[in-house]
């Protein structure tokens, strides 16, 4: 009898299915299209810094349709430091607001103060970012300003030139009588006040037997260039301007032979410009910097190739409380014990357009290693480089290990980098900036594909995690107190192949907050496939959960002994054995709110959300429809002393192997529920259904009409038995501040539209004062 009634609530589930749609396309007009939503969009900049005083830069902030009356466009926005710095005199820290009213102009500008100066120094940027739009959506919402140098980089004096198949004379006045020695020159000059040294292609070494002996000491004010033909035995271009030079053609090195310790060495000399050379064979195993030794020095680096030096500390650069700028720079094939390509302690370089490849430590930052004391002032920079193929196998940052230091990364790339834990960067008790970076296809044995972030305190905006992989925490790994801030980032098809957490894993007390963030297509073997969170409290505003699928529990999302908040989210087509949208476990805590499960699916129970010893979860104004389950509890599945609490939610049209699909209480669980949808609860008559939970007034058992289920819009046409039919008083206490009887805490729907409206055609059925709350994740508008 069981089975036969069983299969007759199969069948009801499925009709119901289809005229959820029906009613949509067939029995009700469609509601009018919804008008365009107005992007808006802020515009890169440029200005020559000058040599003394202030200019305005100015950013254009652009509409794409004009607001509507009375809804006037604002929006927030900020100036963030890149490689131009605040704390440099570079130019103003900044802040404000801009509005758009009717009938006003479509472009409105946002100016920042750039200061002028006469340091010798690259281009630099910073970054204007736009935040919290009302009434318009962000299209582009960072721009880059660029202050453009007009500093000359010549010093004054003479300029030297280095040839080995010139004359004899060696006065380096002209291409035929050049040095054949770049100390010489680099000498000279030093003994003259400084000035430039043109070097022609081919290999230099220093000539000693004593491995203190570099190639190159550098000397203050002195400024090197390679790529010259030169002399070329009288054959040669012997160029006049520095501008006629060929490094790309006119190979220029300078080679430490395995034997020298440092390459170039630099220790408190400042004014130096190493341009146009590949810097190889420096040999400081026990010791630091195989390619550049630098201490309390400074040195400007660009159109250099680091490749196959070795050391203890620093295999291509070490930089020890030392101003060092390095540009169009390649990083490769170094070893070392602690940052294979760079290692910088107390410094805060700037490091732009460069790519580290195929380097390997033995200990920590194949790639980079970034330090600082316990109370650290240092900011490295990295704008506009690639890590790829760096190797930390056995131990920690593939790409990035960075320890008591503040570094800013914008649109860097980290890809195909392995480590044993935290492949593409591992942070610890630092406080990282990171700014449209990608993290594509690291690998990490233990912990942390892409990141790991132990203790440390990292706010990433527009970045994109994507098919990275590692035991725990595919795309991103938590821990110990770790309060990462994510804007905008994307996790797609990571992978945790050990345990947990596919996309993102938070454990020991950490607290993640997401917003706008998309997490999709990621797997876990155990739990988590979207995220996996252990004790702490995170918070997830405006993020979609999509395809995410876990072996065991929670293909989107698993909790245990945590306390979660999760607002105007989407959980779809997420899958696991129990939980396909959310599991909850063990004591954890959920304030969901304005939030759609829609067509997730579990293997045995909790198609939607599983909820497991004592999970106290708390969802208000959430729609869980078309959710399946094989066997018991399609939108919820409550067991062993669970208790949820749901108010003005929807639960219908999901489909489970059991006699009431929509939710299964088991072990001493209950649910609760005041003017929620339930497919099946017969509503407020007598024949509320116990096996649902303890019924607290104002619940109905209607189609909710939606208006278009198939498609995934789950907006309410009008005439729908949701509007007006909510419970505007938190008898949950859904903000936990002890108040029952004030108005529920939020304002605005999943699509961020207002909550509380009146629908003039429709009697209000809900408790409280009007407007009164719909049922359901949107607000009928």
């Amino acid at each position: 009898m069981y089975n036969q009634h069983h299969h007759i609530v199969w069948i009801l589930s499925l009709m119901i299915l289809a005229l959820i749609s029906a009613c949509s396309s067939v029995t009700d007009p469609a509601p009018p299209a919804p008008p365009s939503t107005i992007q808006i969009s802020i515009q890169n900049a440029s200005m020559t810094e000058g040599d003394t005083g202030s200019g305005l830069l100015d950013f254009a902030v652009t509409l794409s349709a004009e607001p509507d009356e009375g809804s006037d466009v604002a929006m927030a926005w900020t100036t963030q430091d890149g490689t131009a710095l605040v704390t440099d005199g570079d130019y103003t820290s900044s802040s404000g607001t801009l509005t758009f009213t009717h009938g006003q102009p479509l472009v409105q500008q946002v100016s920042i103060t750039v200061h002028g100066d006469t340091k010798l120094e690259p281009d630099e940027t910073f970054t204007v970012v736009l935040s919290n739009p009302t009434h318009a959506e962000l299209g582009t919402s960072t721009a880059v300003g660029t202050v453009l140098n007009d500093d000359d980089q010549t010093p004054v004096g003479e300029i030297l030139r280095v040839d080995p198949s010139s004359s004899s004379a060696k006065s380096g006045q002209t291409w035929a009588a050049a040095y054949h020695s770049i100390q010489e020159a680099v000498d000279a000059l030093a003994a003259a006040g400084g000035g430039e040294v043109w070097v022609a292609a081919g290999t230099y070494t220093s000539g000693s037997t004593d491995a203190e002996v570099p190639v190159i000491n550098l000397k203050t004010d002195v400024h090197i260039y390679g790529g010259f033909e030169g002399y070329a035995a009288g054959a040669g271009a012997m160029e006049t301007e520095r501008s006629q030079r060929d490094y790309l053609t006119n190979i220029t090195i300078l080679d430490g032979q395995d034997s020298s310790l440092h390459v170039l060495n630099n220790q408190n000399i400042n004014g130096t410009v190493v341009d146009g050379f590949t810097i190889t064979g420096g040999h400081a195993e026990d010791d630091y910097g195989g390619g550049l030794n630098l201490s309390y020095g400074e040195v400007i680096l660009a159109n250099c190739i680091f490749s196959g030096n070795h050391a203890g500390w620093g295999g291509g650069i070490y930089a020890h409380t030392a101003t060092l700028s390095i540009s169009d720079c390649v990083f490769e094939n170094g070893t070392a014990k602690y940052g294979a390509g760079i290692n910088c302690y107390r410094s805060s370089p700037l490091i732009q357009n460069c790519r580290f490849e195929n380097n390997s430590v033995t200990n920590s930052g194949a790639a980079l290693y970034l330090g600082d004391d316990q109370n650290p002032d240092s900011v490295p920079q990295l704008l506009n480089c690639t890590l790829i193929g760096n190797h930390a196998d056995s131990t920690y940052g593939g790409g990035i290990y960075v320890q008591y230091a503040s570094p800013v990364l914008t649109n860097c790339s980290f890809e195909q980098n392995t480590a044993n834990t935290g492949a593409g960067v591992f942070m610890r008790d630092s406080f990282p900036t990171l700014t449209d970076c990608t993290f594509v296809s690291n690998n990490a044995q233990v912990e942390g594909g892409g990141i790991f972030c132990y203790t440390a305190e990292p706010e990433l905006t527009n970045c994109d995690f994507i098919t990275n992989e590692a035991g725990r925490g595919g795309g991103m790994y938590n821990v110990h107190s770790a309060q990462p801030v994510l804007t905008n980032c994307l996790f797609d098809g990571n992978q945790a192949s050990g345990t947990y957490g596919g996309g993102i894993a938070n454990s020991n007390n950490s607290s993640s907050l997401l917003m706008g963030c998309t997490i999709t297509g990621n797997t876990a073997v155990s739990n988590g496939g979207g995220v996996f969170n252990y004790s702490g409290t995170s918070s997830f505003t405006d993020c979609f959960f999509g395809e995410n699928s876990a072996g065991v529990n929670g293909g989107g999302m698993f909790s245990d002994y945590t306390i979660i908040s999760i607002n105007r989210c989407r959980f779809s087509l997420n899958s696991a054995e129990r939980g396909g949208g959310i599991y909850n476990d063990r004591y954890s805590s959920s304030p969901i709110t304005n939030t759609i499960f829609d067509a997730n699916s579990a293997a045995d129970d909790g198609g939607a959300i599983c909820n497991n010893d004592h999970s106290s979860v708390l969802l208000a104004n959430c729609t869980l429809t078309l959710n399946t389950a094989a066997d018991d509890g399609a939108a919820l599945y409550n067991m062993d002393f669970s208790s949820p609490k749901l108010i003005n939610c929807i639960l219908y049209g999901n489909t489970a192997d059991c006699v009431w699909g929509e939710v299964t209480n088991e072990q001493s669980a209950t649910a609760y529920f005041s003017c929620c949808n339930i497919f099946g609860c017969s509503g407020m008559g007598e024949g509320w259904v116990a096996a649902y939970g303890v019924n607290d007034g104002g619940n109905i058992d209607e189609l909710p009409m939606f208006a278009n289920a198939g498609g995934g819009n789950f907006t309410l046409q009008a005439g729908s038995p949701c509007i007006d039919a909510g419970n505007n008083i938190d008898i949950y206490d859904i903000d936990d501040d002890t108040d029952i009887v004030e108005v529920l805490p939020f304002l605005v729907d999943f699509s961020g539209s207002s909550r509380y409206v009146d629908d003039p055609a429709t009697a209000d059925t809900g408790v409280g004062s009007a407007p009164i709350s719909d049922i359901g994740a949107h607000e009928f508008q």
